[in-house]
């Protein structure tokens, strides 16, 4: 959290132990949120970027509707 005065950011809180350093993100995002212009994402763990989702198809779907599209049997 940032704290400002008249829309300078004075001072940072954050939770005891935290460096506040991000190498998994790019610097210049990082530094656009020290400036609080942004807000930066919770850290994912084991670096996953997105939450990994369930298959909704079997496989060979995709192949078998294009055969179909194609007419081919």
């Amino acid at each position: 959290m940032l704290v400002t005065d008249r829309g300078e950011v004075v001072a940072e809180l954050r939770q005891p132990g935290a460096n506040g350093e991000r190498t998994d993100l790019p610097a210049g995002l990082v530094e656009l949120a020290r400036q609080g212009f942004a807000t930066l994402p919770e850290p994912r763990p084991h670096g996953r970027k997105y939450p990994r989702l369930p298959r909704i198809a079997e496989d060979g779907t995709a192949q078998r509707l294009l055969d179909e599209d194609r007419g081919v049997s």
